[in-house]
């Protein structure tokens, strides 16, 4: 064996120390040894039929080490048996009971691939490797779709392409007719060795867009593939949802109701008081446009004299909904006039709530607006 070190001396302030040990394969390293750099050294007791691992280390007197690891084969052997004969070595001699050894410089060779069974792939071949496997390869495209191509009859798996949308245009029962990848893969089953004997499937198509749907199928007892439909995968690339998928198809509230063709919830405007006298009239303008339902009622709690109630709700200067006259009798209801109605509104318009009370006691006055889409202040 023989090293040579390199280092800096620092004007003879540095030095450096070479030392080796040596392990048998599967064993400890033995004590370590001084080398003389550039200076060739004998080892003996060595077995010609093990292989060894060498260690060398480099240290220097700040303490600093360089370890550097060399294989040391076994001799070379066409073929050699353990003397236990429990193992059998090519291209070196057999160190392990119960193990197949082949040098680590010499190729293998088989004459058929080597089965899923003993921890092969069973195929020469990429294709039928991920085949007999049943996995989705990475990045790999095996073959190209021809134009139409009834998508069911695609049962083996592996990964096919489909690249122009002119020629998806041509093919049935894909999910939508654009270029893309179509990965087919096996579920479970009883016995994966071929499309006839899979039990399920599963089918991916991704688009070159970035869409992907997703299906399975199944054969039963028998060897014909029954397919279930597509089903989008929805992902961030979707958003916001369609309202075909379920969805609003909008990323605001505003947007969503138009989508949708629904109302907002209402914001409710409530005004009641007490009065004096016979009559109250007020104005409310309107801000933003939309629907308002407006109420106006009144009553008073005197039950010992007569009396007259009316209401009505006026918009931009004219009557659009009013009450006539209630004529109430002594020891009659206590209740009044009340009306309401839906008014389509615009911007800056005014709204005025009218209510007559001719009887005694404390009178009540109620107010109320539903605001669609505006409010009113």
């Amino acid at each position: 064996m023989k090293a040579t070190r390199s280092f800096s001396s620092l004007n003879g302030q540095n030095a450096c120390t070479l030392k080796a040990a040596i392990a048998p394969s599967g064993g400890s390293y033995g004590s370590e040894t001084a080398l003389t750099s550039g200076t060739a050294k004998v080892f003996s007791g060595f077995g010609a039929d093990t292989s060894y691992t060498v260690r060398i280390r480099a240290t220097d007197s700040l303490g600093n080490t360089a370890t550097y690891y060399a294989a040391v084969p076994t001799r070379k052997w066409a073929m050699k048996f353990r003397s236990n004969g429990s193992g059998v070595a090519f291209g070196k001699a057999a160190e392990t009971d119960n193990i197949f050894e082949v040098s680590s410089d010499w190729a293998v060779k088989f004459g058929r691939p080597l089965p899923v069974s003993s921890g092969g792939t069973g195929a020469g071949t990429k294709s039928g490797a991920v085949r007999n496997l049943c996995v989705k390869p990475l990045g790999y495209v095996e073959d190209e779709i021809p134009e139409n191509t009834d998508i069911d009859t695609i049962t083996t798996p592996g990964t096919y392409k489909i690249r122009l949308s002119a020629s998806a245009a041509t093919m049935t029962n894909l999910p939508v007719q654009q270029a893309g990848v179509l990965y087919v893969y096996a579920s479970i089953g009883a016995d994966i060795t071929g499309p006839a004997t899979w039990t399920y499937l599963v089918a991916e198509y991704q688009t070159y867009l970035g869409q992907r749907y997703l299906r399975c199928g199944e054969s039963g007892s028998g060897t014909t593939i029954t397919w279930q439909n597509w089903r989008r995968i929805i992902t961030s690339y979707d958003l916001p949802l369609s309202v075909s998928n379920g969805g609003t198809g909008a990323s605001s509230a505003a947007s969503a109701r138009t989508n949708l063709g629904a109302a907002p919830m209402p914001t409710v405007v409530v005004d009641s008081t007490t009065f004096t006298g016979d009559t109250v009239s007020k104005d409310y303008t309107v801000s933003g446009s939309g629907i308002v339902i407006a109420y106006v009622g009144s009553y008073s709690d005197s039950t010992s004299d007569y009396g007259t109630f009316q209401a009505s709700v006026s918009y931009d200067g004219t009557v659009v909904m009013g009450e006539g006259t209630r004529w109430a009798t002594e020891g009659a209801f206590r209740w009044g006039a009340s009306t309401s109605v839906p008014i389509a509104v615009t911007n800056g318009k005014k709204i005025n709530l009218w209510v007559r009370n001719t009887k005694d006691g404390t009178k009540y006055l109620y107010r109320r607006f539903l605001c669609f889409g505006c409010t009113v202040s």
